[in-house]
């Protein structure tokens, strides 16, 4: 019985853990961190690490598209997240 609630728990947190997963994430493509939100098709564009504290953020002229590709699917950049271009 507690092998099978394990397996049970292990089952839920690993789906949690999937949907948290999917609604957002922070990754490098083509040289812009982004937030990803992929119930919305949106992406936010954020920085690599905590910008405060020597993380990479972006300098000189920077032209942010309008849409980013990832895997199969197009999301619209809707957002620049605080501290991007600090």
């Amino acid at each position: 019985m507690k092998q099978v609630n394990t397996i049970k728990f292990l089952t839920i947190a690993t789906m949690f853990g999937s949907t948290l997963g999917a609604m957002a994430s922070d990754l490098e493509i083509n040289g812009f961190y982004y937030k990803l939100d992929s119930l919305n098709n949106t992406a936010e564009v954020t920085y690599k690490g905590d910008c405060r504290c020597g993380g990479k953020t972006y300098t000189g002229n920077v032209v942010v598209p309008s849409q980013v590709k990832y895997g199969d699917r197009t999301f619209t950049v809707t957002n620049i997240g605080d501290y991007a271009f600090s």
